[in-house]
């Protein structure tokens, strides 16, 4: 199944992707059904309208339709979905008009009426809810279902009462849209082990993936200096090798040995100087392993070679694949 989702905003893609993760997962709560598809409404919905399959499921094409149609040709935006009527203008507050509410209607919703133009069709007036009073005028936070009150209306339109009022966008549903850096993606843990000698640092990993045979080791030569005054390396090392979002691999624990004459409170390292071990180390392991990955495929040149080094259960599969080609039918 594909969802489509361009250029639609990202409460589109919530809704749209939640409702159908509700039903996929065999939802039986018509309530909790309806809310989302109402909300998804909300996000992105259109009117309908037979198009050029206008005669789709009908018999003939004078039969009337039994099925909902396509779009319409009136007005093919965002629509929303049905939240009350609009019954008349107030004969006592200019711009405020009565509303019948068919679902909540709370402020800062964003709403639609259509009127029809002279030539048929249907113009938009999309507005906020910016001001909600009761029938006595007084100021409220919302229309509750089945109950009435005024809402302000900006502009001056020839409208023709009653009128339809629906809701295109939810006061509440905004998201936040997060830039990739947000998302946490899979990183190999290894252990580390990280030796300070007096002309640099060695690191060594292990428990690599099961495909990675060996540990992994690589010396750097830097500058390491007497402190001036105590320093906290062994931290500094922790925390710099157990960070890094963008890096594939991670340190999941650290040994430290200390080689070098004075304690590591004495010695100092630029943060800089430890980050670009990590990232020049780090990338060395992550082609390290590309290489374990690719390694057992190298001199593959058939299927059957393949299904030599995976397991038992898809060699059969594999084998079929390969000799499918070489059958003849009968016949052809």
């Amino acid at each position: 199944m594909k969802i489509e989702g361009r250029m639609k905003s990202p409460e589109y893609v919530a809704q749209s992707t939640m409702y159908y993760r509700m039903l996929i997962d065999g939802e039986e709560d018509n309530t909790k059904i309806d809310a989302i598809k109402d909300e998804l409404d909300t996000a992105f919905a259109r009117m309908q309208h037979g198009g050029w399959l206008s005669d789709y499921d009908k018999p003939t094409i004078s039969s009337i339709r039994t099925s909902p149609s396509l779009i319409t040709t009136t007005y093919p935006g965002h629509f929303g979905v049905k939240v009350g009527t609009v019954i008349e203008e107030s004969k006592e507050e200019k711009g405020y008009y009565l509303i019948k509410a068919d679902q909540k209607i709370s402020l800062r919703d964003g709403l639609l009426l259509t009127y029809t133009t002279r030539g048929k069709r249907d113009e938009a007036i999309k507005f906020s809810a910016r001001d909600l009073v009761d029938r006595s005028f007084d100021p409220i936070s919302s229309i509750n279902k089945g109950e009435t009150g005024y809402l302000e209306i900006p502009g001056s339109y020839p409208l023709l009462f009653p009128l339809e009022l629906r809701r295109i966008s939810l006061h509440n549903a905004s998201l936040q849209k997060l830039d990739e850096g947000h998302y946490n993606s899979y990183r190999y843990p290894f252990s580390l082990t990280l030796t300070v000698k007096q002309e640099g640092i060695t690191l060594v990993s292990s428990h690599l993936p099961s495909f990675v045979k060996e540990e992994i080791t690589k010396y750097y030569p830097i500058d390491i200096s007497e402190a001036r005054k105590e320093q906290p390396l062994t931290k500094n090392i922790e925390t710099i090798f157990t960070t890094g979002l963008h890096e594939k691999v991670i340190a999941a624990d650290i040994t430290i040995e200390n080689r070098h004459p004075l304690p590591l409170s004495k010695l100092f390292i630029p943060l800089s100087l430890l980050k670009e071990v990590r990232r020049s180390y780090y990338q060395y392991l992550v082609e390290c392993i590309e290489v374990a990955i690719k390694a057992p495929f190298e001199n593959i040149n058939s299927i059957s070679q393949i299904g030599m080094i995976l397991p038992k259960e898809v060699k059969s599969l594999l084998l079929i694949i390969e000799i499918f080609p070489l059958l003849t039918l009968k016949g052809h």
